[in-house]
C-alpha cells in the first residue's frame, strides 16, 4: 500500500512495476523543472503500456498531471503535424477507354413471340447463310 500525502489517497499494489522513467526534471534556480524530452516519451509510453488513469500514474511517479496532460496535447500536436508533413500520395494517371469492338458482325434475331438471339464475332459468309437458313423457316 502506497498513501500519497499530496491527493490524500491511499493506492494498493501495483499490478505491474513501473518502469525507470522516474528521472528527476532539471531545475533551474528559481524556475520550474524542466524535463527532459526522452523523459517525457518514456512517461507517455509507459502510461500507454500500462493504461490507467492519468492521475493514479501522476501519483504513483511524481508527475503533476497538469503537466502529464500537457505532455499528451504536444503529442498529439506533433503527431498531427508530421502528418500534415507528410507529402500526399501519388496519383496515377488514369484513361476511361471504350472497351475494344469486337471482330466481326453481331448478328441479332427477334422472334414474333418476342424471344431474342444475338451472335457475336461472326464473319460475312456465315452472316448470310444464317439470314437464308432464318428467312426461309419464317416464310413457311
Amino acid at each position: 500500500m502506497v498513501h500519497c500525502g499530496c491527493v490524500g489517497a491511499t493506492f494498493g499494489a501495483m499490478s505491474q512495476p513501473l518502469p525507470s522513467v522516474v528521472a528527476a526534471p532539471v531545475r533551474r534556480a528559481g524556475g520550474p523543472r524542466r524535463w527532459r524530452a526522452a523523459d517525457k516519451a518514456a512517461h507517455l509510453a509507459a502510461f500507454a503500456a500500462r493504461g490507467g488513469t492519468v492521475p493514479a500514474y501522476c501519483a504513483e511517479t511524481g508527475v503533476p498531471p497538469s503537466t502529464f496532460f500537457a505532455w499528451q496535447r504536444e503529442a498529439r500536436a506533433a503527431t498531427a503535424a508530421a502528418a500534415a508533413r507528410r507529402p500526399p500520395p501519388p496519383f496515377a494517371r488514369v484513361e476511361v477507354v471504350p472497351p475494344p469492338a469486337r471482330p466481326g458482325i453481331t448478328l441479332v434475331v427477334r422472334g414474333p413471340a418476342g424471344r431474342e438471339a444475338e451472335v457475336t464475332g461472326l464473319d460475312a459468309a456465315t452472316v448470310v447463310t444464317l439470314l437464308r437458313v432464318v428467312l426461309r423457316a419464317g416464310a413457311r
